[in-house]
Order: C-alpha cells, then sequence, then structure tokens
C-alpha cells in the first residue's frame, strides 16, 4: 500500500498533538482549557483555604471525566452548609427539582467582577415560597431585575421595609397612607400577583363596597391590619365605625341600614313594616313626630290608648282595646259583623249568641266589669234555691237549662266503683244535695257487721267495689306489726272480736311471759325484740345510770342484788361504804374527787371552797393563828406563806418573832409584856384624850408610835 506525503505527515500531526496538549496543560496548570478567569467575589469566609473562586484549581472543582464524581459533588464537599437544605422544601435550596444542578445559578469563569449568582426566574420556583415573580420581572427602566434588588443582604434574608422603599419613588403618597393604615407587613397581603392587592375584588366577598364605600381607603376600616385573617375579621355592622356619626343616640339600636343607604346619611327613609308597628290606613298619612313626640322613637307605646285616649267617645267603658271594632282606616269604620265577643274573656255560645240586645247584661251602657257569673243574670231562673250553689256551669250549658249533666268526680266525693250505679237519691235524700255527708257510715251504718268495733272508717279495709275481699292495712294504725307479730293470728289480741281500744303494751298481752317478775319495769322492749325474747340486749346508756370505767365490766348482781333491777340506788357510798378511806370526812359524792376507772389519781376542785377548817383543822399546829388558812396558805402547798401584818413585825426588835407580841395565841396580841405601864395612869392619860377603850393599843398606834 503506498501512503503518500500529506498522510504521513497527519500521522505525524495526530501523534504530536495530544503530546502538545498535554505538555501544554500541565505546563499552564490546565488553564487552556479554561473559557475564562474565575470569579473574584469572596463572602467574608475562608472555605478550605480559600477566599474566593479566583484561589482554586481546576482539579478543585473539576472532576476527573473516567470517575463518577460530578463537579457538584464538589461545591457541596467545599458548601458544607447547603447539603442540609436538600430535604426542607421551604429552605433555598430544597425548593429545586435537582439541588445539585449547582450551575443553572452560579455560572462561573466569567471574570474576577462577575455575579457569582445569576438570576433566572424561569430555573427557580419562587412562588413555592409563597411569593410569584411574574409582576417583578424587570424593573421601572425596563432592565432586568436580580435577587439583590429584594434579598438586599442575603438571599436567605428578606426585609419587608425594601417593598415600601421601592415603591415610595413609584406611588409616594399612596403609598405613604398604605404604610400608615397596614403597617410595612407587605407580605400578609401581597404575593406577587396582587391576590389580595391591586386586583383584589371587594364585591367577590361577603361585604360588597357600595356607595362612599367605594372611596374609602383600606385603613378606614381595616386600619392596623397587618394579615389576611385581620383583614378578614374585620366587623361589618354600621355601629363598628360609626357609632361616633350616630345623631339617634342609640334610640335607634344599632341597624344603620335599615334607614340609611351608604351614599349619603341624608335622605334617609325608614320601612316601618320592619318595626313591631307596621304603619296602615290613617297611620300611613300621620306625621312622625304626632306620634314620636320630641323626636322620641324608641319606647314609643304600640297600643291605641296611647295615642287616642282623648278620642275615645266610649270614656274608657269599653276598655282601652280600640281595635277590636275599630280599624286604622276611620273611627267610623266600626267592623260590619259586629263586635266580636270571642276576642274578651267572655265567649258567647248557645243561646247567648242570640240575646238580641248588649243591653241585656250590659245595662247602663256599662261594658267594663261586666260580671261572667251565670247567677248575675240567672239568679231568678235558679229551680234549685241555690242548693247546688252558684256555678250553673257545673251541670248545665249555654244551649238550654235542660240539657244539663253532672260530673261528681268534680266534687269532693268522685264516685267509683259500685256508686256510680246508685240513684242519686239513695244518698241525697228529699232532694237535698248541699251538706251531703261522705263517711261510708252515714249510709252504711246498717250494713256494718263489726257493729263498729272497727271505727267507722269502711274504706280503711274495704273497696267501693264489693264489701268482701277486705284488706287491712296494720300498718296505718299506731302499732306496726313486726316479727313473730306478723304470722299471729286477730284473735289472739283482739279477745271476742274486739278492735277498738286494744291495748298496745307488751305487759297487756306478756304478762304471765315476764321471768323477770316485773323487776324490770313494763317496758319489755327496752330489751327484747318481736322476733323472739331471748338474745335481750339492755343498754344501760339508755337507763339514768350510764355505765362507763370499772363499772362496765362488773356483773349486774353486784348491783342489783337478789335480781331486783327497780330501785337500785344511784349513789357511790351505796355500793362503796366499805372502801371509803377518808371515813366519810369528805362527805358522800366520792365523784367530786374520782373516776369510776380507780380510786387512785383522784382530784380535787379547791375553786370556790372558802372554809378550809372543815377539811385541815386537824392539821393546825399548836399556838397558830385561828383564822382561814387561805389568808396565808395557798392550795398548792403548806409552805410559800404570805401574810400581810399591818403592824411593823421589828417593833421593839421584836424581829418577826411572833410570840413577842403573841405569847399565847395568834389571834390575840399584848403591848403590856414590853410597855410596863400602871394601868390606873394610863387610864387617867387616856381619859384626858377622850379615849376610854384600851384592849386595842394598835387601833391607835398603827405604827408602833407613840403619836
Amino acid at each position: 500500500m503506498r501512503i503518500s506525503g500529506n498522510t504521513g505527515i497527519g500521522v505525524i500531526a495526530a501523534a504530536v498533538t495530544p503530546v502538545a496538549v498535554a505538555f501544554a496543560a500541565f505546563a499552564t496548570g490546565s488553564q487552556i482549557f479554561s473559557p475564562g478567569p474565575l470569579n473574584g467575589e469572596g463572602s467574608g469566609q475562608t472555605l478550605n483555604g480559600a477566599e474566593s473562586h479566583a484561589e482554586l484549581q481546576c482539579s478543585e472543582c473539576h472532576a476527573p471525566f473516567w470517575g463518577d464524581e460530578r463537579m457538584a459533588d464538589r461545591c457541596v464537599a467545599c458548601h458544607t452548609d447547603i447539603p442540609p437544605e436538600f430535604n426542607q422544601v421551604t429552605t433555598l435550596h430544597g425548593s429545586f427539582e435537582d439541588p445539585l444542578a449547582c450551575r443553572n445559578c452560579h455560572p462561573d469563569h466569567g471574570g474576577l467582577d462577575a455575579d457569582l449568582t445569576v438570576f433566572e426566574p424561569e430555573n427557580y420556583p419562587h412562588a413555592e415560597f409563597g411569593f410569584y415573580l411574574l409582576a417583578h420581572l424587570s424593573r421601572r427602566d425596563g432592565s432586568a431585575f436580580e435577587c439583590r434588588d429584594c434579598h438586599v443582604d442575603s438571599l436567605r434574608t428578606f426585609d419587608e421595609f425594601t417593598c415600601a422603599e421601592c415603591h415610595l419613588e413609584i406611588e409616594d403618597y399612596q403609598m405613604l397612607q398604605h404604610v400608615v393604615d397596614l403597617s410595612f407587613n407587605c407580605l400578609a397581603c401581597h404575593d406577587g400577583i396582587d391576590t389580595f392587592g391591586s386586583d383584589f375584588d371587594h364585591q367577590s366577598t361577603e361585604y360588597p363596597l357600595t356607595g362612599q364605600h367605594l372611596n374609602t381607603s383600606c385603613g378606614g376600616c381595616h386600619l392596623g391590619a397587618t394579615s389576611i385573617e385581620e383583614m378578614q375579621s374585620a366587623p361589618s355592622d354600621c355601629v363598628a365605625c360609626h357609632s361616633q356619626d350616630d345623631t339617634h343616640e342609640g334610640q335607634f339600636a344599632e341597624d344603620c341600614a335599615a334607614c340609611h343607604s351608604t351614599e349619603t346619611w341624608q335622605e334617609a327613609t325608614v320601612d316601618h313594616d320592619r318595626t313591631a308597628f307596621p304603619l296602615v290606613g290613617q297611620h300611613q298619612e300621620a306625621e312622625c313626630l304626632a306620634c314620636h313626640v320630641d323626636a322620641q322613637w324608641s319606647g314609643i307605646p304600640s297600643d291605641c290608648a296611647g295615642c287616642h285616649t282623648d278620642d275615645d267617645v266610649h270614656k274608657g267603658k269599653l276598655g282601652t282595646d280600640c281595635v277590636a271594632c275599630h280599624s286604622a282606616q276611620s273611627w267610623k269604620d266600626v267592623r260590619t259583623d259586629g263586635f266580636d265577643h270571642d276576642l274578651t274573656g267572655y265567649p258567647l255560645t248557645g243561646k247567648h249568641v242570640d240575646i238580641p240586645a248588649c243591653e241585656s247584661c250590659h245595662g247602663g251602657g256599662q261594658f267594663v266589669d261586666t260580671p261572667t257569673q251565670c247567677v248575675a243574670c240567672h239568679r231568678e231562673d235558679d229551680a234549685h234555691n241555690t242548693q247546688y250553689g252558684t256555678d250553673c256551669e257545673t251541670c248545665h250549658r249555654t244551649s238550654g237549662w235542660k240539657d244539663a249533666s253532672f260530673d261528681h268526680n268534680r266534687t269532693s266525693f268522685r264516685l267509683t266503683g259500685a256508686h256510680e250505679s246508685v240513684r242519686c237519691e239513695s244518698c241525697h235524700t228529699n232532694g237535698e244535695y248541699a251538706g251531703t255527708p261522705a263517711s261510708c257510715v252515714a249510709c252504711h251504718a246498717p250494713d256494718d257487721v263489726h257493729a263498729g268495733s272497727f271505727g267507722t272508717d269502711c274504706a280503711a279495709c274495704h273497696s267501693t267495689t264489693t264489701w268482701r275481699g277486705a284488706a287491712f292495712d296494720h300498718q296505718v294504725t299506731g302499732f306496726f306489726l313486726t316479727g313473730k307479730h306478723v304470722s299471729t293470728a286477730c284473735e289472739k289480741c283482739h279477745v271476742g272480736g274486739v278492735y277498738a281500744g286494744t291495748p298496745t303494751r307488751c305487759v297487756d298481752c306478756h304478762g304471765d311471759d315476764d321471768a323477770h317478775s316485773g323487776t324490770f319495769g313494763w317496758e319489755c322492749a327496752d330489751c327484747h325484740a318481736t322476733e323472739k325474747w331471748g338474745g335481750a340486749a339492755l343498754d344501760h346508756n339508755a337507763t339514768g345510770f350510764p355505765l362507763t370505767g370499772r363499772h362496765k365490766d362488773t356483773s349486774c348482781e353486784k348491783c342489783h342484788v337478789g335480781g331486783v333491777y327497780a330501785g337500785t340506788p344511784t349513789r357511790c357510798v351505796d355500793c362503796h361504804g366499805d372502801d371509803d378511806a377518808h371515813s366519810g370526812t369528805f362527805g358522800w359524792e366520792c365523784a367530786d374527787c374520782h373516776t369510776t376507772e380507780k380510786w387512785r389519781g383522784a382530784t380535787f376542785d379547791h375553786s370556790g371552797q372558802t372554809d378550809c377548817q372543815s377539811c385541815h383543822g386537824d392539821d393546825q399546829p399548836s399556838n397558830h393563828y385561828s383564822g382561814q388558812c387561805s389568808a396565808c396558805h395557798s392550795t398548792n402547798s403548806w409552805g410559800n406563806v404570805s401574810f400581810s401584818h399591818s403592824f411593823p413585825l421589828n417593833h421593839g426588835g421584836a424581829k418577826s418573832e411572833c410570840a413577842a407580841c403573841h405569847p399565847d395565841s395568834l389571834s390575840v396580841y399584848t403591848c403590856y409584856e414590853c410597855h410596863k405601864h400602871e394601868p390606873q395612869k394610863m387610864q387617867e392619860k387616856h381619859e384626858e384624850k377622850d379615849i376610854f377603850d384600851l384592849s386595842n393599843c394598835a387601833a391607835c398606834h398603827p405604827n408602833g408610835k407613840k403619836d
């Protein structure tokens, strides 16, 4: 095969070219493949030793083509704060279908000053964050919006004040008023397509705007609202906004729309049919102030008499309900069918309907307070001469006097059983109806086979259906049947068929059964039950001597000697006379000091005791003061004596020795043991001063002095 010269050169070039490219790539650090310089924009942070992409080598971002690693894998290996967002759709990177398509938004090799983030709305699902970019694709000058136009500080943050800054340049007055009314919380209502903004149609809400409301600013009703929920919660009743405009001061309540429209407050119209008093007839022509005097709109009376008292030619005789006969068309327009008596408290029925003239009942034209009792008009027609009282309608009807029927069940004596078929004359003899006795015995005394022994209340056992089949409930008597009494034959207690006056005491029937021979009295039920005699229990606490302490354990025979229970003494000494260690010196009321628990540990209450000598007379030593012990001693002990001595105890050097002045007894003193006076001279000397009694020196010399 022949190879041409050109082909040889081509082969050589093909072999040399890869070597040259490899050498050039090695020599330039692979820069020969770069489409341009890397971005020099820095974030202020150092990642893997570099502050910007411009400091990186190609191999640090571009993975070898023969491996499985992607360039995006190296992006997130360096930017480690990004991967945590991938699984959170509400984050910046978590909303992308392929979050590792980094180059779609972050192209490089555009030069040191090129933007590292390129905004391409078609590649970023901004709407998923609640804000559409359809209205923010271009600026006012036609240039494209960039992310940092709104996200000034960071793509991850947004300050809503940015909205106000931009829109104040577009429409300064409207925007300023908008901010004042609704604050800077723009995103609360605006979503980029103005769902609740300028394209919002208020007419599609539950409160369409009409009249002057169309020209009212949003803040006029939604002042201070900062969210859709607060917008929607604005009240829709008139008074919520217009209470200050109410010239009626609340007289017409709060429904302004009942009279006013949204066009103007003036030219109000009142639909009286919406009130409780629709206007008909002449009322439609009446001036408002004719009824609403002094512009008083609420609390106006709606009855005819409220306005037409002076027009009443009947002077109140027919009451105040004018509409019963008149209409609102005219006073003279009286109902053609006459007065409807059924509207009164006395409807006309039967013969009353055919009475020719009203005056038959309403004498003298008096219509008010006409009596409605039958006897008021028909007293002379009473063939019973008031034997049945004056309530004629009890038996008679208004259709005629003879159309009578008597309902005995309306009386106090209802007819039941055999009484229903008894002729009236059987009970009401001689046509006497009033005062007929209702007791069984009044009619059935001859039928009483018990001859009155069961009393006269036949209904206690018998019914009105038949005499037989009587049933007696002993529980309704004063003697309930219990225990053995329930099965006892009647004759056992009611001897000889005598029922009335049967005694109810136990002893009256069980005197012979008393094993105690009356020593416990006759109230057997105090201990025994009606079930049986055995198993009796006596509650000693129910007697006048409750058992306490040692008494509870004492056998009955110890106190009730010889089986005698009645009249047993209750004084302590009656049983414990031999136990009295005091031999009666303290009396016989042992309980004053002792308890029933034990003899020892006795306590004595000295309060109120004044006669110490009665108990402690033998305790007084010789040559002792003869007065009451309490004058010097206390009840705590004999020691600690306190004695009030009015005379100086050291008088004449006595040194508080009692015997110096009281040689024989503490109750008597003498001055002559120390003062050797001659009685005659002393007598004369004291008589000179009109002192004749020399037996009580201390009376004149209380301090022991001469004067």
